[in-house]
């Protein structure tokens, strides 16, 4: 489970703590796509994000953090969110500008 409060699960577990009922799943398409260093995140109107990786010493490469044991995946690319937007539960979460993390997950899910 990602969100458990389990050792090991990071900082995602802390989420579940004040989660106290689950509010329900809106399905939607999800759209991946990269154009050059940008990559983006569709989900209808529920998510709209775009990030872009942070200007290291080398431009012609990525700052990466690698071997983290992340439950996202184990290198991660140090990003800023260009855009982004969630839209939910009748409220809006405007994150423009902020720190965002670009990484290859699995989504195969088990078996």
């Amino acid at each position: 489970m990602i969100a458990s409060p389990e050792p090991g699960n990071g900082a995602a577990g802390l989420f579940s703590m004040p989660v106290s009922e689950f509010p329900g799943a809106e399905p939607a398409p999800v759209i991946f796509e990269t154009e050059g260093r940008k990559r983006r995140l569709l989900a209808d109107r529920i998510i709209q994000g775009e990030g872009e990786p942070i200007a290291g010493p080398d431009p012609e490469k990525e700052v990466t953090v690698t071997n983290t044991g992340s439950w996202m995946g184990p290198d991660i690319t140090i990003a800023t969110a260009n855009e982004a937007k969630v839209r939910a539960l009748g409220r809006v979460w405007d994150l423009d500008g902020r720190s965002a993390e670009i990484c290859q997950i699995d989504w195969r899910g088990p078996g």
